[in-house]
């Protein structure tokens, strides 16, 4: 006889509630996925357009599907404040009733110092589990706060930190069935994840933009960045 499966009632209500899927949401760059609990990491320098890439996954995931969207619910955390909610409205090409309605599936949460990430962070888990139409959490960026951070609590480096963030990021999405995205500025190592990741490196030369995905394998794709991001395939 096999013994009961054990479960908390915050693994039985994920069960119980589906989460929309954000599978081939961003075919450009991620020919299969993203799943359920996998992160999508946004590197690079100033002024390649990572916020701006942000952006427009977070309009596809809103958009609902007779848009060519995912119909689902947006948590943006915002801790650079590089998000200018104006732009972001002017990306969607549909009719106003339509912006409105994936607006309306649009949580921003402002943090101004590390002590709101952390909390934030740490409520992340309660706050999904009371909406459950949210398939896609982003972060803009897990960099910034860092040096205020190092000052209250001791020398950490950059990389120390931004595995922090991210390490608390999965405890609390872990039972919530949702796709992390987040921005950071360029990082000589890797950060190590519990679940698959998708790595984008937003790179400039001599003013030709170029993003090279890492999954499975290797590729770079030019683009285009001015109020929008056009990949060219």
């Amino acid at each position: 006889m096999q013994s009961p499966k054990i479960e908390s009632g915050v693994e039985l209500f994920s069960r119980l509630n589906h989460r929309p899927s954000l599978e081939n949401f961003y075919p450009e760059l991620i020919e299969s996925g993203p799943f359920p609990n996998e992160f999508i990491e946004i590197t690079g320098g100033s002024g390649v357009g990572k916020t701006t890439l942000l952006m427009d996954m977070i309009k596809r995931s809103l958009l609902p599907a007779e848009y060519s969207g995912k119909g689902c619910g947006v948590v943006l955390i915002n801790t650079d404040h590089q998000f200018d909610l104006f732009r972001f409205v002017t990306m969607f090409k549909e009719d106003w009733s339509v912006i409105k309605t994936c607006l309306s599936n649009f949580i921003i949460l402002n943090c101004y110092d590390c002590d709101q990430l952390q909390v934030t962070l740490y409520n992340l888990e309660k706050i999904l589990l009371s909406n459950p139409k949210v398939g896609f959490v982003a972060v803009d960026d897990i960099s910034s706060h860092y040096w205020q951070y190092r000052s209250n609590n001791g020398v950490m480096s950059s990389h120390a930190y931004h595995c922090k963030i991210v390490g608390t990021i999965e405890e609390s999405i872990k039972n919530c069935d949702v796709v992390v995205a987040y921005t950071q500025r360029e990082s000589c190592k890797e950060i190590k994840f519990q679940t698959g990741v998708y790595r984008i490196l937003l790179t400039e030369d001599g003013g030709k933009f170029a993003a090279v995905v890492n999954k499975c394998g290797t590729k770079c794709i030019p683009y285009t960045v001015n109020e929008c991001i056009q990949f060219n395939i």
